[in-house]
């Protein structure tokens, strides 16, 4: 009785030696997933807050730049003071300016293709100066007639209302925080989106992108790319210098 009894014990043990390994590595990878979707969720935010800078700023990243810091920094924020928030927006900001940046906000759509076809000589301030824009005013009543942009299977059929669309895509490197499993996410991310490491200045290069800063930083870290898109109206008229030249 008493073997019988001592017997059962040492299964119990065994079978908890199991269990407790895999019961911690699913409350941690519980946690690792609510602070990749908190960031998923404030990079949302950010991105449209970007967008929207841009639609009433004629599509110039210099503004879209500064909303984008704004929105991501309450990742940094740790007292709320106005200093503390000060310094996050600046970290972010930093982040933007670094060659291979773990942070980035571009302009997909329109594109200068989509420019150059629509372009017309405005004046877009209170000087006499005129510029080449897409114009903006007065859309509902534009003739929504499409133009061809490219050639060949790449061509697009776009109207002015179209063009007219800022589409803004922004990338955010999320930095895992628990040990072992950081690295397990890390090789399976790698393992199933392998082309994700390619040029790194391409969209599909955002993991690589990510594991250079890492590396910058010492190697010591794992990130993981989280990217989100926003379309607004532009409420401006569009200017050149930052758009796409794809």
């Amino acid at each position: 009785m008493c073997d019988q009894k001592k017997t059962q014990q040492g299964q119990s043990l065994v079978e908890m030696l199991i269990v407790l390994p895999l019961l911690a590595l699913l409350i941690f990878g519980v946690l690792e997933l609510v602070l990749a979707y908190q960031t998923r969720a404030t990079l949302n935010v950010a991105v449209f807050d970007a967008a929207r800078a841009g639609a009433t700023a004629n599509a110039t990243l210099a503004p879209m730049n500064d909303a984008y810091a704004r929105g991501m920094a309450p990742l940094f924020v740790r007292d709320r003071s106005m200093t503390d928030v000060f310094q996050a927006q600046a970290r972010v900001r930093g982040l933007l300016l670094l060659p291979m940046a773990p942070a980035k906000i571009e302009i997909i759509s329109p594109s200068r293709a989509v420019f150059d076809r629509f372009k017309a000589r405005r004046r877009i301030d209170a000087t006499s100066r005129r510029y080449d824009v897409i114009p903006n005013d007065n859309l509902m009543w534009r003739s929504a007639a499409v133009r061809s942009i490219g050639s060949g299977d790449n061509a697009v059929k776009v109207n002015v209302q179209d063009a007219n669309l800022l589409k803004v895509r922004a990338l955010w490197c999320h930095k895992l925080v628990v040990p072992l499993l950081d690295r397990l996410i890390h090789w399976t991310w790698a393992l199933n989106n392998p082309d994700l490491y390619t040029i790194p200045e391409a969209p599909t290069g955002d993991q690589m992108r990510c594991d250079t800063y890492a590396d910058a930083q010492g190697g010591e870290d794992y990130y993981i790319p989280i990217v989100s898109y926003s379309v607004v109206r532009m409420q401006s008229p569009v200017l050149r210098a930052d758009l796409p030249t794809n």
